[in-house]
């Protein structure tokens, strides 16, 4: 029964974590008009992933505010990438409703085109703020991790898909965790692939040593 209880205990208490991290991260984003939704992803991105590595008992606000703060400085490219390629996102798929279809060839390169894409944001903030690394390199490396790893980068899909579902049958729950519950199911998936990776490197190179 003691077991059952804090059980109940510690799901309750991560419930509440994550609608406060969703609720700061709403206002955030709301306050800056819709500009500042890469910064704020990124902070939010670092809570979940000190949440990971074990840091559970942060101040959940104060950690978003200094990681925005820092974010907000470096993070105009991301922001610049996501709009550019909503932009082309947008502007092809009017193309082909206009004209009515595609030449195959056109819609097989836009079907790439948006799978690469697709698997590079599924990684983008996962790797932002797991690896110092710079911009360009961020995003190779958000490519090659999301190649290398189809177990979990599907995992990743179904799980956003599954969670956009879930909102649209029940939108009340949005304001409370709409945000938040995609970010750790790209965060989670990702962050265990980035240790599996680390291991394997750290064996290679304990064998090569040897």
């Amino acid at each position: 029964m003691e077991k059952t209880m804090n059980g109940l205990y510690t799901i309750c208490e991560w419930i509440s974590k994550g609608a406060w991290l969703n609720l700061i991260w709403l206002v955030y984003l709301i306050a800056g008009i819709g500009l500042t939704a890469v910064p704020t992803a990124i902070a939010a991105f670092i809570v979940i992933r000190k949440w990971l590595r074990g840091e559970t008992d942060l101040k959940i606000w104060r950690t978003f505010h200094t990681a925005f703060i820092t974010a907000c400085i470096k993070s105009w490219k991301p922001a610049l990438l996501f709009t550019g390629t909503l932009i082309l996102l947008m502007t092809q798929a009017a193309y082909f409703f206009i004209n009515g279809g595609a030449h195959p060839v056109q819609l097989a390169a836009t079907v790439l085109f948006i799978t690469v894409i697709g698997g590079i944001s599924l990684y983008l903030f996962p790797v932002w703020v797991h690896y110092e690394l710079s911009f360009i390199q961020i995003v190779k490396q958000a490519a090659l991790i999301a190649i290398i790893s189809p177990l979990h980068t599907l995992l990743m899909a179904f799980s956003a898909a599954a969670l956009v579902l879930l909102f649209a049958a029940i939108p009340a729950l949005i304001p409370f965790f709409g945000l938040v519950t995609f970010a750790v199911a790209f965060m989670v998936p990702a962050y265990h692939r980035f240790i599996q990776i680390s291991r394997k490197k750290e064996a290679l190179q304990t064998e090569m040593v040897s």
